[in-house]
Formats: C-alpha cells, structure tokens, sequence
C-alpha cells in the first residue's frame, strides 16, 4: 500500500483543483468553506488539511483555531464558580471539525484508503499547526476533535489516545417517515395532544407569513436578520463566536441552491427567521432569530420547527439536523437525542490531567425530560 502525505493550506484560494474530487459531505466542500471564510467570527482562523496518496487528493479536513476570552463566552451573568474560572478561558483552541456545526463533519476520505492512517496524518497536522501558532505568539492551550458518534469515537480513539473523550448535549435529529407525502401525514401520526398543541401553535402565529429570501432580498434586510441572530445569541449562556453581520449575504452568494433562508413577516416586519442547508439527503438547521417580545405570544420558536419539518416533508429529505440547544421542545415536535462524543487535551500536561474536572465546572448539562409525539411510540415518553 502507497503511504499517504498531507499538505497544509490557509485559505481557500490556496487549496488544489480536485478538493471537491470528494463530495460526500457539503461542509467541507469549497463553497461552503468561501462563505465560511468570507464571513469568519473575528476570533477565528480556518487551516485546511489535504490528504494524498501519491498526486491523487484522498481524503480532507478542516481545522479551527480560536482565540477565546472568557467574558465574551458567558454571556448571561455567569455563576461565581465560573467568574473564579473565567481567566483559564482566555485561551487559544485548536479544533479539529467544524465549531458551527453538530455532527460528524470534521473530515472524509476515500473508501480505499485506511481511515487509521488518515487519521494518523491528521494527527501530525494538528501539531504541526499547533507549531504555526507557536510562532505567530498564538500558544494554543487546548486542542479538540469533534463531533462523532459512538462507532467512530472507538476509532478516533485508537489514535488520539493522549486526548480525552467527553460527551455534551446530544444532537436532536428528526427522521422523516416515507410515507408523509404532504405535513397533514405528519400530523396525523402525532397523538392528539401533540396535534392539537401544533395547531394552537399554529393560530398563535397566524398573519405571520413565511417566504424564502433570495440574495437580493437577505441583501435588504440583512440588519433585520442580524439583529434577530443577536436576539438569540445573546439569550445563550454560552457561546464561543459572534457571526459577523455579512453572514448570510456570504451564504446564499456561494451556495445559492443549498441554502435557504425563510423569513416570516408580520404585516411589514421581519420578526423570525431560519435558515437550512441542503447537505445530500440530510438537511442541516442554520442559524435562527426572532424577535423576543413577539416569541412567546407568537410561538415564533416552535413555528419555526415546523417550518423546518415542513420543508423536509415536501422536498423528501430523510432527515433533519437541529443541533444540540433546546433538546425538550425539538423532541416534542418529534426529534430523537443521538449521543455525540468529542476528545480534548491541555498542551500542559499537569493541566491535560485535571481537564475532566475542569470541564465539568464550566459545563453542566442541561436538565430535560424526552418527548414524543407520535403514537406508534412508548408512551412513557408523551408526557
């Protein structure tokens, strides 16, 4: 077998002709990559990885490095216990996947070649960057591989063995059933509960019209769209970027067929928003925002969802992505938890052996209780 070589890249300009020879996951492929390039959070730097064997591009990879200051990361009064700990977040993180995303999209590679050795290599990249901020006087502090589910955590492992594995939030995913044709096949599946809790949803938010937005349009009222993200993102406890405001200018001009972003506007004003990329048969949930004045009367939030469904419904997705946040209501509206892993090291290695206890200071999970609701499912979970 032909040893496999990698080379480093730091932008997008720079990366050979055949990267996107391998198309099995949206997120890593060029178009997606020039958006997120073009519209980077001012603390971040993106490196690439190519993987060869021989001329012929393998396998690829994407690395993120940001620069983290602790105040700027809780953004909602943080406990005393994490304000004694905000000073060891002012810190550089070296991450190996996609910090915007959940799921498994940190790297691919060609079926023929052992994904072990890709690994291997993407393991003597990482350091090799992590000898790049070295001298750019970006020490980095923490270096991280996520996300993966269970089956590939075990192989992960098997090479970053100095690192440690830990787990968060589980990624809510919503599986389309195919035998919804049309979104009243989806609420007849629901118990009557779940049914009639839509529908009050629903009337909460009638005269609010939703409409996708074509880049003229995201052009128009991108203020509103920002502002609207920041509604949200400011509501988080916890968040490690801020997106600029060209963000979804950056999208749509680059991935104009698999981006899409819907407004809903109440008379003439924008008060919500989400937006979906098309990754193969999956969809990925973007970014949201709506206005918080109008969320509860308006159950902007949960429309949004179904919105969401909706679309996948009619377009004949297999499944939906939503992401780790607000894991009760996404599975009341039928989304299922899927444990993700993720691995973690301290460049101190005094540190790197504490960083469990560490972590477990600064992250407390979420308490949530699992719904469900269809009826063909356990009804210990209807509640």
């Amino acid at each position: 077998m032909t040893h496999l070589s990698y080379s480093l890249y730091t932008s997008v300009q720079e990366l050979p002709q055949e990267w996107d020879r391998l198309r099995k996951d949206e997120f890593l492929n060029l178009a997606y990559l020039t958006a997120q390039e073009n519209a980077l959070p001012k603390n971040m730097d993106v490196f690439y990885i190519a993987v060869y064997q021989l001329d012929k591009l393998v396998g690829k990879a994407i690395v993120q490095r940001v620069r983290v200051q602790g105040e700027e990361v809780y953004r909602n009064n943080p406990s005393s216990m994490k304000e004694e700990l905000l000073n060891l977040l002012n810190i550089n993180i070296l991450c190996l996947g996609n910090l915007k995303l959940t799921g498994e999209h940190a790297y691919v590679y060609d079926e023929n070649v052992d994904e072990l050795e890709v690994l291997s290599l993407l393991k003597e990249a990482l350091n090799e960057i992590r000898q790049i901020s070295k001298k750019e006087k970006l020490p980095i502090q923490l270096m991280g591989i996520k996300d993966f589910y269970q089956d590939s955590k075990i192989r992960v492992e098997k090479i970053f063995k100095d690192y440690q594995a830990f787990t968060v939030q589980p990624n809510m995913v919503f599986e389309f059933r195919k035998e919804w044709k049309v979104f009243d096949d989806y609420l007849d599946a629901m118990r009557t509960k779940y049914r009639t809790r839509a529908k009050r949803a629903f009337k909460k938010s009638e005269g609010i019209v939703y409409r996708e937005l074509n880049l003229e349009e995201i052009l128009r009222w991108n203020n509103s769209i920002y502002q609207l993200y920041l509604n949200v993102l400011n509501n988080a406890d916890f968040s490690l970027y801020q997106l600029p405001e060209n963000y979804f200018v950056e999208m749509k001009k680059q991935m104009p067929n698999k981006f899409k972003l819907f407004g809903g506007f109440k008379q003439d004003s924008l008060v919500s928003f989400y937006s979906i990329i098309e990754n193969n048969e999956q969809l990925e949930a973007g970014f949201l925002g709506y206005d918080a004045e109008l969320q509860k009367e308006n159950q902007l939030y949960l429309n949004l969802l179904y919105q969401m469904i909706t679309y996948g419904i009619d377009f004949g997705f297999d499944s939906l992505d939503l992401s780790r946040t607000a894991m009760e209501i996404k599975s009341s509206v039928g989304a299922e938890p899927i444990e993700t892993f993720g691995l973690l090291k301290h460049t101190n290695p005094w540190m790197n052996k504490v960083l469990k206890s560490i972590f477990s200071k600064f992250y407390q999970p979420e308490e949530w209780i699992q719904r469900s609701p269809f009826k063909d499912v356990d009804r210990s979970l209807s509640n």
